[in-house]
């Protein structure tokens, strides 16, 4: 498998000057910038102790989208969907697997507003029934983050956990002593906030990655009432699936299952378990290509599996898919794709970014802002080439990649 250069960026990893980019080397935490200031998320560790199982603080960090999404909510095989619609289909559609805030999330569906643009029929699983993580935990992450005392002036006009001013130096009015007691409560409050409501909320919607099984069904249910044709126009004659951080075991594992087998068969996210919902066996592929991003990927048990042509987006030293994971499961792909005729497969690592960029990124960030432009760019042109028909009358997709990225 190839290792090859970003043709549309110049820098190498190890060039980089992470540096002056407020980026701790070889570190899968960044520092986030809030206002001009830098913020420690590595802290956020300290404070909250011990997450749920499979999940890191950095899975509910991140920044909040502007926009307005265009789409609309509907039932589509008895599940909410955020549904966006292309002006002129290409015949095919894309499902994706939303992460922790779901499909409510504006900036997923302003990626899927995105795609539809593109021409795909877009969809977003409401896996969460309604009930995702709610964004505000990202805020109260950042307080909890906060390495200094700030001084708030009573002109902060932002307001809002997530507010403050720059620290005053040589007093400026402000009082340290009050300082240090309102900014003591205010990480009190957020930790109390979130302890309040994130467990619970695991608990209730079950584990994470590597073993999402029990919403699998629902899944299938999409799959065949997209194909059905139940949104009119364009017949969908194939389907792609995307998932992020959260959603990318549901991917790994649909790849895992093209012809509709039970869920207690050898699954793609490594979970190998036959609890939850139960395929009834379609006969056909429930997805003819995928792509994930900043997901748990264990080698060989989330990949050894695979049967459809598949692209990994790769956060830098990130926990969810580590260096040396990257490095394994280029070898495996490579052959699974030469020795068996799977795939071809590609693995696109992004030197810099952090767990969550191609979602939840910052766009006020240079390095984020470009790299989470060519994420997307990349799984357009990816789901161009293995699920319309201009792609399969373009030349054939290169062989396994393994390719470093920088903004």
């Amino acid at each position: 498998m190839a290792i090859m250069a970003c043709p549309s960026l110049r820098w190498h990893q190890h060039m980089m000057p992470v540096q002056s980019r407020g980026l701790h080397p070889r570190r899968c935490l960044p520092l986030v910038r809030t206002r001009s200031r830098k913020v420690d998320v590595r802290a956020i560790s300290e404070a909250l102790g011990s997450a749920p199982d499979g999940m890191r603080p950095c899975c509910m960090m991140g920044h909040v989208s502007d926009g307005v999404a265009r789409g609309s909510f509907q039932s589509i095989g008895g599940v909410d969907c955020y549904v966006s619609k292309p002006k002129a289909s290409n015949g095919a559609a894309i499902v994706i697997a939303p992460d922790i805030f779901g499909a409510q999330f504006i900036n997923t569906q302003l990626i899927a507003d995105r795609m539809a643009d593109a021409g795909f029929t877009a969809v977003i699983v409401d896996y969460f029934d309604g009930s995702p993580l709610p964004t505000w935990v990202m805020e109260c992450l950042l307080e909890l983050s906060r390495p200094e005392l700030v001084a708030r002036p009573p002109a902060d006009a932002d307001g809002g956990i997530g507010s403050g001013g720059q620290q005053q130096e040589g007093g400026g009015g402000s009082n340290p002593v009050a300082d240090a007691v309102v900014s003591a409560l205010r990480k009190v409050v957020a930790l109390v906030r979130i302890l309040a409501v994130v467990p619970a909320w695991f608990a209730k919607q079950g584990p994470p990655p590597p073993a999402p099984t029990a919403k699998l069904h629902l899944y299938e249910g999409v799959l065949a009432a997209l194909k059905s044709g139940i949104l009119g126009g364009t017949p969908i004659t194939k389907v792609g699936a995307v998932g992020y951080c959260y959603g990318g075991g549901f991917c790994l594992a649909l790849a895992a299952r093209p012809e509709g087998s039970a869920s207690s068969g050898a699954g793609g996210s490594g979970s190998g378990s036959g609890g939850g919902g139960q395929y009834t066996g379609s006969g056909t592929r429930l997805i003819d290509a995928f792509s994930v991003a900043h997901t748990t990927v264990k080698v060989p048990g989330s990949l050894e599996q695979l049967k459809v042509p598949g692209l990994f987006i790769a956060a830098d030293q990130d926990a969810a898919f580590p260096d040396a994971e990257i490095a394994r499961a280029r070898t495996l792909l490579d052959g699974l794709h030469w020795q068996q005729g799977v795939g071809p497969f590609s693995i696109v690592h992004y030197p810099g970014t952090f767990h969550g960029f191609a979602t939840r990124g910052d766009p006020r960030d240079p390095l984020i802002r470009a790299a989470k432009e060519d994420a997307l760019t990349r799984q357009l042109a990816w789901f161009t080439a293995h699920l319309t028909q201009q792609g399969a009358q373009a030349a054939h997709a290169p062989a396994s990649t393994t390719q470093l990225c920088a903004s």
